[in-house]
């Protein structure tokens, strides 16, 4: 459970909408309803430790006689259409990483481009409100210092930013990098498709071909 919030509480964790009530497995397994506890049911491994993502308390939890009741939100098939807050110690991490990264994306987008894979970076632009908003871009060419490229989504607080915009940003906005390629996305975190790309390349050259 992230450090700020607690067993029980209340928590804001994206927009627009995003609130939920943080429940103990065990408590959710006891109290919730048996069409919502059956949901858990066959995870009998995971009921120490665990928190369900519930709906947050408020007036209508009176109405359910305080039983938890699984998130709406989180059920949602908009979630893509929301911003999710992290942590400024996660986002330090991450732009930590893909910093440190960088070579090998700019290798890794040179060796493969001849299956016509698709590079992109997630970058950290400063928002109306004065937060940081991080948005997914296409990267047309990096240099030592800023990134070309056109901004993939729409963004929620960046009144001077839409989708399909192109521009140049400085390399210290950079907080993500990946390539999607015919097998899936190769980041940071999963160098592993690297390696299946080399090693099905005869293999794609012929369905390109």
């Amino acid at each position: 459970v992230d450090g700020h919030a607690s067993i029980g509480s209340n928590l804001r964790f994206a927009d627009p909408g995003g609130r939920v009530r943080l429940v103990s497995a065990g408590e959710f397994m006891k109290r919730a309803r048996s069409k919502h506890a059956r949901l858990r049911e066959a995870d009998k491994d995971h009921r120490s430790k665990r928190a369900v993502l519930c709906e947050p308390l408020g007036p209508l939890s009176k109405l359910r006689g305080g039983k938890p009741v699984p998130s709406r939100f989180c059920s949602s098939d908009n979630l893509d259409q929301c911003v999710f807050n992290f942590s400024g110690a996660v986002t330090d991490a991450m732009a930590a990483r893909a910093s440190g990264t960088l070579s090998m994306f700019r290798s890794m987008c040179r060796e493969f481009e001849e299956f016509e894979v698709m590079p992109i970076v997630k970058l950290g632009i400063a928002t109306d409100n004065g937060s940081t908003e991080h948005i997914w871009f296409d990267v047309h060419d990096i240099s030592d210092v800023h990134i070309d490229a056109t901004c993939l989504n729409s963004p929620f607080r960046v009144a001077r930013l839409e989708k399909g915009q192109r521009g140049n940003h400085s390399l210290e906005q950079l907080t993500e990098w990946a390539i999607v390629t015919p097998l899936g996305q190769i980041t940071p975190r999963h160098l592993h498709l690297a390696r299946a790309m080399r090693e099905q390349a005869p293999v794609l050259r012929k369905m390109m071909a």
